[in-house]
């Protein structure tokens, strides 16, 4: 399936598929064209091996200085069929959130969270625990 691809490197995992390409800031233009492309050939092969291409959990992300994506997000159309994929600020990667900024902090706002109950009821228990244990 992934033979089709002339520009993309791809990760597969499970029935998740994640296209990656790299570009000089330069090349812009022929980037979008390039993976549209490859977009377009992946499409067609789903379609022959009777595969759903889900686009409800498909998005782009632009991993570039945040004023340089503010100046360029207006001009990125990637298409998969006649569906125009979403532009993205983050997205889930195998339960890690990733972000654009690459700095986490929604990925950690979600471990906090998780993890403050069981500090509270930690907490909670402080007279019975022994610091020297």
């Amino acid at each position: 399936m992934l033979k089709c691809l002339s520009y993309c490197h791809s990760y597969l995992y499970a029935d998740d598929i994640q296209l990656y390409y790299s570009f000089p800031r330069e090349s812009f233009d022929e980037a979008l064209i390039k993976v549209n492309l490859d977009l377009e050939r992946l499409s067609g092969v789903s379609v022959n091996m009777c595969l759903k291409l889900n686009l409800n959990k498909t998005v782009a992300m632009l991993f570039e200085r945040k004023q340089m994506r503010e100046q360029c997000k207006h001009s990125v159309h990637i298409l998969l069929g006649d569906t125009e994929i979403p532009l993205s600020n983050e997205s889930r990667n195998l339960g890690l959130i990733i972000d654009t900024d690459l700095r986490f902090i929604s990925q950690v706002n979600l471990l906090c969270k998780g993890t403050f109950p069981n500090i509270k009821l930690i907490y909670g228990c402080k007279e019975f625990l022994d610091i020297r244990a």
